[in-house]
């Protein structure tokens, strides 16, 4: 039997080795510690002869960052030697500033400010205290590496470790980041930078991860245009939109290798989703053409209507994803989808495509396309898509108020050790997909009972931003293997439970493997059986012959009532969420495993759960490795910190440290690789596909925090009433040149300026919620020692901790490399 999940308990324990690394490579780490420690000061200057300019290193990642394409950065991860460096180029004369946040926001960001005045480059190492100022950082992590002005551009190339184990930095993971930034037209007169104005914004990002969509060269691939103009019905806050789209004929065999987005009228307001299936015939006598034929050149009709024609519903294996915020792909150049039926594609595509309209605008017309990039230079391995998670029915059910709920969907081992080969597959590319409650997403691997490491995760998932990731290294999947998918959702500002669904404010659960070589296997997912749903909501009235296979939401109950509403009248209050979480997590599943053209998978077992002894929770991945502190440094460090802690903003982890003087340093002998760099044009990038969606929203009146913010430096942007991962306007594209140039690409936190999602607040007093997995008050005479395991086990055992020492490590955000604890303090 599984184990049940221990909510109670303190799992993700990663900050464990922060607290004993005395037992692995002390000597090392501490020694290799302490060099991060002194290697920069916070707040120094250079002459530019020493940094030498910027010029013949190619970045690997790169971003134009506002509206206007004034700001662009490009970097550069280095994983061997745990490090980033970053480009800043901006069109200005004065000061740039770049900061790297978990939400959005200042609060806990760790901040770079730099200009170049005269021959000198000046470089600050800053962190986000709240609304105030920027404060000086007390330790140094920013190196100059290159900088340059000329009459319009200041460029600054800077380097960072991925964790610099310092509790006013913020670590970078495989999570997704929020890249925040601000510039000046001058150069500051004293230690700080004037304030910005309405020059900022933030920016998401997969900062370590491969880049997901490098500049294609379009001289090497053929180019097919999908373009859509759909009028929104005036009456439905949510559309979707089908309709069947014919591939071109070809000649000869050609693989698809990527997409790019191309924005249009409204679509940055009321697009949330654009998705191409692959439409087969189920049908061995009966070819696709048959079938399809007939819808090509239609507008379409709404999905899931009875106006929609049943055979769009064989249409089912994943060809494209595109979700609000992406910014297209390019696959990697070893694999390619076949295109065209006769060489093991399809020659027909199904786009569903999911408007949203909340407030019900009338007179709304939403235009975009998507370039279908493809090749006749075929790759040596053929690749397909299929999705797993939870089932979208009824199963997922999120009650209200509730700071942590965990959903499970499971693609199991009678699944794969049916569709998968001998050899196995090979994993390239990962997609997660949620909506506005989901705060975390993790696609869990396990083998013969066993897990693996995980195939990916983001801890800091963001329905805005939705784009695919490029696994550092490929994963080998084997027949046998067990997928399960978790979500942890937040509903604490809702007053009603939240279901699976179509619409924006529904929820789902779900991730797209792209793997080779292909395989015939469309979807593996599953949901609570009927059992498992009774058991959990205590609700015996739920009918035995509920098609589980089937998108069932609202169905009617034995007692004569509906299943929505019946949630709904549950006293929430009085009922133990978290026995009801666990039932429905841990419970038995009901599989659905399909093949291509929709047809279901004739399994030895219909059923599912957990492998082994593994529940919810049970493991986390080290992002981050703080090695090299003794529990007395540690403790001494945090002490020091945890004096001026005030977590007025409900922080998770970043201090209020007040200001610090640190002053300007000449460093000129700073020690650093020396470059000779040639002067290099930063204003001109070929950037790919480009949204538009920051926008400049002038200065907002916080009467609390006006003196100090208008005086200097960065103001906090994310609690502005316009800019919480909001912002209005579109930006039409409507040519295809126009796209890859220079422009701006910045929708991707910004695309639903109309939608009212008060739920997903990425401030930080919700990721405190998160940490406290607790409906009970807390009995304050019971022990104060709990008991920390460490997720690899180094210790082979458990290691007593005080309160007060695991408030430290709740605290200190740094060695949680920003995955969610529970612990019950």
């Amino acid at each position: 039997m599984p184990r049940p999940m221990n909510f109670d308990g303190v799992f993700i324990v990663s900050c464990l080795l922060c607290l004993a690394t005395h037992f692995v490579n002390t000597a090392r780490s501490h020694e290799n510690h302490n060099g991060h420690e002194e290697r920069y000061p916070a707040s120094y200057n250079l002459s530019l002869e020493a940094v030498g300019k910027y010029s013949s290193f190619q970045h690997t990642h790169s971003t134009i960052l506002d509206l206007d394409g004034v700001m662009v950065l490009s970097w550069t991860p280095d994983l061997e030697k745990q490090e980033v460096t970053f480009t800043i180029s901006a069109r200005t004369r004065g000061w740039v500033g770049l900061g790297i946040s978990s939400n959005g926001a200042m609060h806990g960001a760790d901040i770079v400010t730099a200009w170049v005045k005269g021959d000198r480059v000046y470089v600050q190492d800053r962190y986000g205290d709240g609304h105030k100022t920027p404060p000086v950082d007390d330790k140094g992590h920013w190196q100059a590496l290159a900088a340059y002005e000329n009459n319009t551009h200041t460029v600054v190339t800077v380097k960072r470790d991925i964790n610099t184990c310092d509790l006013q930095d913020f670590p970078l993971t495989n999570d997704t980041t929020r890249f925040i930034f601000a510039w000046g037209p001058v150069d500051p007169e004293g230690e700080f930078p004037p304030y910005h104005g309405p020059r900022r914004g933030a920016k998401f990002a997969l900062a370590l991860l491969p880049f997901h969509k490098p500049t294609p060269n379009l001289k090497n691939y053929k180019t097919w245009r999908i373009s859509l103009e759909t009028p929104l019905p005036p009456d439905k806050k949510t559309f979707y939109w089908c309709h069947i789209e014919k591939i071109p004929q070809l000649a000869k065999k050609h693989h698809y290798i990527g997409f790019s987005m191309i924005y249009g009228n409204n679509s940055k307001t009321f697009l949330h989703h654009s998705v191409a299936f692959e439409c087969r015939s189920n049908d061995p006598k009966r070819p696709a053409s048959d079938i399809y034929e007939q819808n090509v050149g239609h507008a379409g009709y709404e999905c899931y209507t009875p106006s929609m024609p049943d055979h769009f519903k064989t249409c089912e294996t994943f060809f494209i994803n595109w979700a609000i915020g992406g910014e297209g792909e390019l696959l990697p150049q070893t694999v390619g989808v076949p295109i065209g039926e006769q060489y093991g594609g399809a020659d027909y595509l199904l786009i569903q495509t999911h408007y949203d309209n909340p407030h019900l605008k009338r007179d709304i017309t939403v235009a975009f396309s998507m370039d279908i990039y493809y090749t006749e230079n075929l790759r040596p391995n053929e690749a397909g898509n299929f999705a797993v998670g939870h089932a979208i029915n009824f199963g997922l059910t999120i009650p209200p108020k509730t700071p942590l709920w965990v959903t499970a969907g499971h693609c199991s081992e009678h699944c794969t050790r049916q569709a998968f080969p001998p050899t196995g597959i090979n994993v390239f590319m990962v997609f997660l997909h949620a909506h506005y409650l989901a705060r975390a997403i993790r696609v869990r691997h396990f083998r013969d009972g066993e897990e693996l490491p995980l195939l990916a995760e983001d801890s800091h998932f963001a329905a805005d931003f939705q784009q695919s990731r490029k696994l550092s290294e490929e994963v080998s999947l084997r027949p046998g293997d067990h997928i399960t998918v978790e979500c942890d959702y937040q509903s604490t500002d809702r007053d009603t439970a939240t279901f699976s669904g179509w619409e924006a404010k529904d929820e789902m659960c779900q991730a797209f493997i792209s793997y080779y070589p292909r395989v015939d296997l469309a979807l593996c997912r599953s949901t609570p059986t009927v059992n498992t749903m009774r058991d959990a909501l205590e609700m015996p009235y739920i009918p035995s012959d509920v098609d589980l296979s089937e998108y069932v939401f609202c169905m009617k109950l034995l007692n004569g009532q509906h299943y929505q509403p019946s949630v709904n009248a549950i006293d929430w209050n009085a009922r133990d969420k978290r026995r009801t979480n666990q039932i429905m997590a841990q419970g038995e599943h009901f599989i659905k495993c399909l093949t291509h053209g929709r047809v279901a998978m004739n399994l030895d077992h219909n059923t599912t759960r957990y492998p082994g002894n593994a529940s919810p929770f049970q493991q986390r991945p080290l992002h981050n490795q703080c090695l090299g502190m003794p529990d007395s440094d540690f403790y001494a460090e945090h002490s020091h910190h945890h004096e001026h802690d005030h977590h007025d903003e409900g922080d998770h982890g970043q201090h209020d440290h007040g200001q610090h003087d640190h002053g300007q340093h000449d460093h000129d002998q700073h020690d650093h690789d020396q470059h000779d760099h040639d002067q290099h044009d930063h204003g001109q990038h070929d950037h790919g596909q480009h949204d538009h969606g920051q926008h400049d929203h002038g200065q907002h009146d916080h009467p609390d925090h006006h003196d100090q913010r208008v005086q200097n430096g960065f103001q906090d942007h994310a609690d502005d009433e316009e800019s919480n991962e909001r912002h209005s306007g579109d930006h039409e594209h409507s040519s295809h040149e126009h796209h890859h140039s220079g422009d701006s690409e910045n929708d991707d936190h910004a695309h639903h300026p109309e939608h009212d999602h008060p739920d997903h607040n990425d401030d930080s007093e919700d990721e405190q919620d998160m940490l406290d997995y607790d409906y009970e008050e807390q009995d304050s005479s019971r022990s104060t020692e709990l008991k920390v395991l460490s997720f690899f086990l180094v210790f082979g055992s458990t290691k007593t901790i005080s309160e007060e020492e695991l408030v430290g490590i709740a605290s200190f955000e740094v060695c949680l490399a920003n995955v969610h604890v529970a612990c019950n303090v």
